[in-house]
């Protein structure tokens, strides 16, 4: 519990503790994807129950546009990667999974199969493909105010 990949280049210069307790962390990548409780078709899941087969993209309600994006892109490229946006695809009826996951309701949270974070990006702006193609190489959390 709390054990994270420290993942950073940086990490020298950034606070970058292998253990960190459980309750301070919300998705920073080399992180567990945190668990809420979703809906999906009425029925109640664990956001954990979104990983396993490839790459998964979990977005807020106003990153819609970043799922199309992204599926087109790894779909080009052979990488398989599914996308949910939780507010239309998958239902959050404890409004927490914005919290639990550290993003806006204009994130992005990429995840590998494993349930590891891969990248998130608190906020986004409009789709661009060469930074979710850097992010994919690079891996490093974004923050965009």
């Amino acid at each position: 519990m709390g054990y994270r990949y420290p993942i950073l280049p940086d990490a020298w210069n950034v606070p970058n503790p292998i253990a960190v307790p459980p309750r301070d962390l919300h998705a920073e990548p080399g992180t567990r994807a945190p668990h809420v409780w979703l809906k999906r078709g009425g029925m109640r899941l664990s956001s954990l129950d979104l990983f396993g087969d490839g790459l998964v993209l979990l977005a807020g309600k106003d990153a819609a546009d970043w799922c199309r994006e992204a599926e087109a892109s790894c779909s080009t490229r052979g990488v398989p990667m599914s996308c949910h946006v939780v507010g239309r695809d998958v239902e959050d009826p404890d409004a927490v999974f914005l919290a639990a996951y550290g993003i806006s309701a204009s994130g992005v949270v990429l995840v590998r199969a494993d349930g590891f974070v891969l990248w998130k990006a608190v906020r986004t702006e409009a789709f661009r493909g060469a930074d979710f193609l850097a992010a994919l190489i690079d891996s490093r959390e974004v923050r965009s105010e």
